[in-house]
């Protein structure tokens, strides 16, 4: 038989090259693309319904404590409702807890989300603080974040979101002893429990939870949005904060402390009535206000009762303090941001106003708040510097801190407030791959 040869053309193998290459690129990309896109997890709660069997209460009793606590789901299981006492004579916490058969993988995740019902007259008490508690299958300690349920004086609460980054579940603990040890850390390919805690806050308490979920990219979140009938109401829901603060502080709870904090201000910063443009300036600068990353735990509790503290005065009706409040000058010369709360002065003595004095300032990164009791401490005549050597300077010298909590302050790990990095590094030998074959079709197409 007759043999035929045929002759392929450069051209025509170069094409089939290209077409392959191509194709191999638009694979790979789709691969990643359907890698990435990592679903958030139902942690419970959510369109699903609580899984209302996995959950028990825990109380203080097992320490001799007398808090109470009950649970109940409503609204057709959407509703996880945590209601009790809490009470200080022996104990001090309530809690509900659950467990899961199979373990959650949240280690590509960024965060948690939770969505909580404020309560309908939050605005008669602090925030409320809580502790968010997971549980991974290689160690006994609980790693817990902390978070306030946000204020609002909706009649009927309304869901508010609140997230959590992963790396803030860095209190380790266990029966009451904290690990204050490097190596406790949160293992998240294996979280095999979850609780939720109110601690240290005398009283009744009343914890309505909608979901809980991991996220893998922090979500834009808004507080609700507050109306006080007058600055008098504002100020006598601040010094009940700054008391709460103070009290969780003492108690070692610094977390709770920074979250009711922060959350207080959040809410006077975004107030629709009752609440001056100056106040609401203060309130945010201290939101936005840098920490330094070495600052530990306790002393980071005492700037934000200090950020607290700075709302506090008697000169918010002075025009000339509302004037930019990014540059706010004093007759010295350095910046400063005086007392902000509108008060009666007809009802108001001068010692009050002594009491209630702090001065704050403001640098290039941040807030730096010296309450008036530091004032004989501090020495203000000093210029202005660097807002971490102030920070540091002014918690060290402050009698807020006792001696236990400077101890502790030693040990503490540090309070980092910067938002954790995206995990990207599992597409590393993808990504090579994709620039690899991108270099091979230009070659080609050239």
């Amino acid at each position: 038989g007759n043999i035929t040869i045929y002759q392929i053309k450069p051209k025509l193998i170069t094409n089939m090259i290209r077409s392959s290459i191509l194709l191999n690129l638009r694979c790979a990309l789709l691969f990643i693309l359907l890698e990435s896109s990592v679903a958030d997890i139902r942690l419970d709660g959510g369109e699903l319904g609580w899984d209302t069997s996995a959950w028990r209460v825990q109380v203080d009793g097992v320490m001799g404590g007398r808090s109470s606590g009950y649970l109940k789901f409503e609204e057709s299981n959407q509703i996880m409702k945590f209601t009790g006492n809490i009470n200080l004579n022996g104990g001090g916490f309530s809690s509900v807890r659950r467990q899961y058969s199979d373990a959650k993988n949240l280690s590509e995740y960024s965060g948690i989300v939770v969505n909580v019902k404020t309560s309908a007259s939050s605005l008669s008490s602090p925030p409320l603080g809580l502790h968010l508690q997971l549980h991974d299958s290689y160690t006994n300690w609980g790693f817990a974040s902390a978070f306030a349920v946000p204020l609002s004086n909706d009649p009927d609460g309304q869901i508010a979101s609140v997230y959590l980054p992963l790396t803030s579940f860095d209190r380790a603990s266990r029966s009451g002893f904290q690990c204050n040890s490097s190596n406790c850390k949160l293992n998240t390919n294996s979280i095999d429990g979850m609780d939720v805690y109110v601690l240290f806050q005398e009283g009744g308490f009343d914890v309505n939870i909608e979901s809980i979920t991991a996220v893998t990219v922090k979500p834009n979140l808004t507080v609700p949005t507050v109306s006080f009938d007058s600055p008098s109401e504002v100020e006598k829901l601040l010094q009940s904060t700054k008391y709460e603060a103070k009290s969780l502080g003492e108690k070692n709870y610094h977390e709770l402390c920074v979250a009711i904090s922060k959350s207080f201000l959040e809410s006077v910063s975004k107030a629709s009535n009752g609440v001056s443009e100056r106040v609401k300036c203060v309130a945010r600068n201290s939101i936005n206000a840098s920490i330094p990353e070495d600052f530990t735990k306790p002393r980071a509790c005492s700037l934000w009762r200090g950020s607290l503290a700075s709302l506090l005065g008697d000169d918010a009706n002075d025009s000339s303090n509302l004037e930019g409040c990014d540059e706010l000058t004093s007759t010295e010369g350095n910046t400063v941001a005086s007392f902000v709360i509108e008060k009666d002065t007809n009802t108001i003595s001068s010692s009050e106003k002594e009491n209630s004095a702090s001065n704050v300032e403001v640098s290039k990164t941040g807030i730096v708040i010296t309450p008036a009791s530091m004032k004989d401490e501090v020495d203000t005549s000093s210029s202005l510097v660097d807002s971490s050597e102030s920070m540091k300077s002014i918690m060290e010298k402050s009698p807020i801190e006792s001696e236990r909590n400077e101890i502790e302050s030693e040990r503490s790990e540090v309070d980092s407030r910067n938002e954790p990095e995206s995990s990207g590094s599992k597409f590393s030998v993808q990504s090579l791959y994709i620039l690899w074959l991108w270099g091979a079709a230009k070659l080609f197409f050239l």
